[in-house]
């Protein structure tokens, strides 16, 4: 049953963004966790400077999501709302304008393009605390310090076939977010000066963008395998190189992804960037992980045609996978054996034994839940080695990569896939191969999809929620009317609602021969979208889980106009 605070409608509630639901920020309790493991143990903080890594979500008094701003447009508002906040550190006397020694109480390292959100360190927990309490912050988050997932399947697969059919990634650009990178190695160019024939960008966002390019194998062996093993696959793409390793925080992360979303149309001579390809990640989830600024970030990519993929992790976990693949704005992909008793030993963290490995069986390590979209083969990848010559790498981060080759390959074969991913992953379902020991899933086969595909229909923005047709209502009913292309209304009853943590059910029913589509917000310092439903038709139904606060539904006319039924059952 919906729960309302009050009948206000949706312009009113620009009016109490910085009053009604603008009382202080929430405030992550794993910050003072990390003090305290700080406080026992000095190496648990991994980087030099004191204090803990945070960021802090912004309020804002706006409605405008990245789907109605050109990342130009949106930069431009998350630099305003930016440049007051900073502006409010300085008369907290958390930070200095002219700072001649020492260290800030809060030390601002990161300003997110397109997030209305700022990294940094706080010094102390009453630093914490005290920025909890400023009118313009809705939360402070720690900023997560992600691992790599470390790691042929290209016969398996089919994408031998399909490259050798002409589909070989070209006029597509993949970035990869990583680590550093050996550009010296013949299969990512040959060349520390970009752009070379493969790598055509790269910024290091994990210091200061200092060289992307490594020889020394503890930095760069992850980067130089994971960008090759793209190659491989999409053998024509074009790479930009992103390093957000060793500091991997959430919002390093983000940063990349915001590079990617600015470089969109490609830099150096390369290929607009189509898909991202992400073999990290931390944290556990039993479902979706739909907030911070890696789900943003994402969200905004696939607003702009780009989509992200990024591993599941390799803790062996059944029920649970890792951020940012956890994502509703994120095609996650978890691994399987690529042949029978494919090469194996066990390594952390599962360090799990299987003695008897099946082609497409799913991997002992890789972790799966009811989010994980899909499966590719792993286990032992042979790539580039930095330093030169080939070497295996295993684990969900060469699944990952293959997963992303093999997008880039579908894009090649039809461009209307681009930004879609509701349809790729639909695709690469319906034409995949069965996965032992994990019912309903599937592993991609580009050679079935691109032989059964019928082109897609275009890009959808955030996904998140699943598509449908209209069913039988079991919660309570709305009914309202569109006057044509663009024109929408926010349900329920102009209004937005309050709710408890659990499932939000939407079911849309609208007259045939329209094309009406269905969205869910919710409130996270601005109105952010969780999840939508897009078909061709007029008949959506969204199902999404999610955590306790304010949501509102809105329903969109994409072409046609007459009066629809929605029906609505939330927690």
């Amino acid at each position: 049953m919906l729960r309302y605070l009050t009948r206000l409608t949706l312009l009113s509630l620009f009016t109490i963004a910085s009053i009604g639901l603008a009382a202080a920020g929430t405030i992550d309790p794993r910050i003072f966790d990390k003090f305290d493991r700080i406080a026992v143990n000095k190496n648990d903080n991994p980087d030099p400077t004191p204090g803990v890594r945070v960021v802090v979500q912004l309020k804002s008094n706006s409605l405008i999501t990245t789907t109605d701003q050109s990342p130009e447009e949106l930069a431009e508002t998350c630099q305003a709302g930016q440049i007051a906040f900073m502006d409010a550190l300085r008369q907290n006397g958390l930070a200095t304008l002219n700072k001649t020694n020492g260290q800030d109480p809060f030390e601002v390292v990161q300003m997110l393009d397109y997030q209305n959100a700022v990294a940094g360190y706080a010094l102390t927990r009453k630093t914490v605390k005290t920025l909890a309490e400023m009118p313009q912050v809705a939360a402070v988050e720690l900023d997560v310090l992600n691992k790599m997932f470390t790691v042929e399947g290209r016969n398996l697969t089919g994408s031998t076939q399909v490259a050798n059919s002409g589909y070989t990634g070209a006029g597509v650009g993949v970035a990869v977010i990583d680590s550093n990178y050996d550009l010296l190695h013949p299969e990512l160019g040959g060349s520390t000066s970009l752009p070379n024939s493969v790598v055509k960008g790269g910024y290091n966002f994990s210091s200061n963008n200092n060289s992307i390019h490594s020889r020394n194998m503890n930095d760069c062996y992850h980067g130089t395998g994971t960008a090759s093993i793209v190659r491989r696959y999409a053998t024509q793409s074009d790479i930009y190189a992103l390093v957000v390793f060793p500091n991997a925080y959430d919002s390093n992360i983000a940063a990349a992804i915001n590079w990617c979303v600015t470089n969109r149309n490609g830099v150096g001579g390369g290929a607009p960037i189509r898909v991202i390809s992400m073999s990290l990640g931390g944290g556990r989830y039993n479902g979706s992980c739909n907030s911070g600024v890696v789900h943003t970030a994402a969200g905004n990519a696939l607003s702009n045609g780009i989509i992200v993929v990024a591993a599941s992790g390799n803790d062996g976990w059944t029920s649970s996978t890792a951020s940012p693949s956890c994502s509703s704005n994120v095609i996650s992909v978890g691994s399987v054996w690529d042949q029978n008793n494919a090469g194996y030993s066990p390594f952390p963290p599962a360090y799990c034994s299987d003695n008897n490995r099946l082609v497409d069986e799913r991997t002992c390590y890789t972790n799966t839940s009811s989010v994980l979209d899909l499966y590719a083969p792993s286990e032992e990848v042979m790539c580039a080695r930095c330093g030169g010559g080939t070497a295996p790498l295993g684990g969900t981060s060469s699944a990952c990569p293959a997963a992303a080759g093999m997008i880039a390959q579908l894009l090649d074969f039809n461009n209307g896939y681009a930004g879609n991913k509701s349809a790729v992953v639909n695709l690469f379902k319906n034409t995949g191969a069965s996965v032992i020991g994990d019912s309903g899933k599937k592993r991609i086969n580009i050679l079935a999809a691109i032989g059964g595909t019928d082109g897609g229909d275009g890009g959808d923005g955030g996904d998140g929620g699943d598509g449908g047709d209209g069913g039988d209502c079991t919660g309570t009913s709305y009914t309202g009317s569109l006057n044509g292309a663009n024109d929408s209304d926010a349900q329920p009853n102009g209004t937005y609602y309050n709710a408890g943590s659990g499932p939000h059910r939407g079911t849309l029913v609208g007259p045939n021969g329209t094309d009406f589509d269905l969205y869910l917000y919710k409130w996270n310092g601005s109105w952010q979208r969780v999840a939508s439903s897009t078909s061709p038709s007029s008949n959506e139904s969204i199902s999404y889980n999610g955590s306790a606060g304010y949501y509102y539904w809105k329903v969109e006319s994409y072409s046609g106009s007459g009066s629809y039924t929605l029906c609505l059952d939330t927690p």
